[in-house]
């Protein structure tokens, strides 16, 4: 039986499946689903709002300038091209 992400967007194959991909999720959940939380820079972690800089090619993470946006990419990348083909829809280093 699939478990469902009390966020309704997730589901996972078992316990152990969904204690693998939390640390992922929780962030995505935790922004999508919370009026509490705040955009942040993916690079500084510095919160912001509309002042930030979305990344154009995944849309899923934010940065303060390019500065932040170039410190930033070798840890982004990968996560970067998965949304950008659609590979990951739900997970979201967003914070």
């Amino acid at each position: 039986d699939l478990i469902l992400c009390e966020c309704g967007t997730v589901y996972w194959c078992g316990e152990e499946c969904k204690k693998k991909a939390w640390a992922l999720h929780s962030l995505d959940h935790r922004v999508r689903h919370s009026a509490d939380v705040t955009r942040a820079c993916l690079s500084c972690g510095k919160g912001g709002g509309n002042e930030l800089m979305r990344c154009s090619r995944c849309q899923n993470a934010f940065f303060c300038d390019k500065e932040c946006q170039k410190n930033c990419w070798s840890t982004h990348k990968k996560e970067c091209k998965e949304y950008a083909r659609g590979g990951r829809k739900e997970w979201s280093t967003i914070v």
